[in-house]
């Protein structure tokens, strides 16, 4: 129940719900909010996150689902930016398909999530940040986005598990420690547009 004083919030932009994602409670909430008053409410269930000009970008995930579930947008407004550090320790986490509306993921957004084995990333991605997937052990496999212009340093190091990656045509340089021990790493595919492979890139792929 929305108190009675709260009611003279009317540019409220965002709201922490911290539930399950159910997109039934979701619609009831939002309901609920627009006959308290409350315009354009967004509510996204175990995430902390913020409304730009641009659209929503997730800063934290804070809930307990090992597939967690994140909508193309809410409320008509579009996630477009998985924030720094938002999975990072997410011990439980196992899957997650990122909605085609995103272009950015922040530095170390998905660092240290040793349990997560698929990630599907959307056409729509342009930009990974330095240790996004770093200490991701169990991740197998990764497509990237045609329309990626860049990977950030040790963006996926220690990925043991990594079997095989394509580097799409629009990214011209492989950063500092992109790969590095990357062991079980045993096929990648370089463009012809590559202009640089800075140190330690390929450190450790063993195989």
């Amino acid at each position: 129940a929305i108190p009675e004083s709260l009611r003279i919030f009317y540019h409220l932009h965002w709201i922490n719900y911290y539930n399950a994602n159910m997109l039934e409670k979701n619609r009831e909430l939002i309901q609920h909010l627009h006959e308290h008053g409350v315009r354009d409410p967004v509510v996204l269930p175990g995430f902390n996150y913020q409304v730009t000009d641009e659209g929503i970008v997730i800063q934290k995930y804070t809930g307990m689902d090992p597939k967690p579930r994140i909508e193309r947008e809410y409320n008509r407004i579009p996630v477009i930016k998985i924030g720094q550090f938002a999975f990072k320790n997410c011990i439980h986490l196992e899957k997650l398909d990122i909605p085609e509306s995103v272009t950015h993921i922040g530095e170390g957004a998905f660092e240290d999530c040793p349990r997560l084995i698929s990630i599907t990333l959307p056409d729509s991605l342009e930009w990974i940040g330095d240790n996004a997937f770093s200490g991701c052990s169990s991740l197998t496999s990764i497509v990237l986005s045609k329309r990626l212009e860049r990977i950030g340093a040790c963006a996926f190091i220690n990925c043991s598990s990594l079997l095989t990656v394509a580097i799409p045509e629009s990214v011209t340089v492989i950063e500092a420690g992109t790969f590095e021990n990357c062991k079980r790493l045993t096929a990648i595919i370089l463009p012809e547009h590559v202009r640089a492979i800075r140190e330690f890139a390929f450190k450790g792929c063993e195989s």
